[in-house]
């Protein structure tokens, strides 16, 4: 019994050529580059929904309490921005990025470089009005 199915694909040219091309750098089929193209997309998008529905649970009143609490550590210096964002807005004060599309930029050198906490929320955009 095989774990495989076939499904024929009609792909635009220009996508079949870019897609063979990728392949051939990989050193793999067109087959298997589609296949591992396709279970990549599906972990994208199963990822995103299991946080989405993570968020539905989540106990924001409860993390608030952890996170104000007495006692326990301060925050080190340039840590504070994280959890008060987090506070304020009742999650993180940035998109998450599925871990497949992250990992590609980070491959492809695409992902940019900050000196500091403050450098993040800027380009982010994120609101510290607290």
């Amino acid at each position: 019994m095989s774990n495989t199915s076939t499904y024929p694909l009609r792909l635009p040219t220009s996508v079949k050529a870019a897609a063979e091309k990728l392949a051939k750098e990989e050193g793999v089929s067109l087959n298997q580059f589609v296949a591992t193209a396709v279970a990549e997309k599906l972990s994208a998008m199963n990822t995103a929904a299991y946080f989405a529905e993570r968020k539905e649970r989540a106990d924001f009143e409860a993390f608030r309490a952890i996170l104000t609490r007495q006692g326990g550590e301060l925050p080190k210096e340039g840590d504070e921005p994280v959890f008060s964002q987090v506070v304020a807005q009742d999650g993180l004060p940035f998109e998450v990025k599925a871990p497949n599309a992250a990992m590609e930029e980070a491959d492809q050198g695409n992902l940019p470089q900050f000196g500091s906490v403050q450098e993040l929320f800027d380009e982010l955009e994120v609101r510290q009005d607290l």
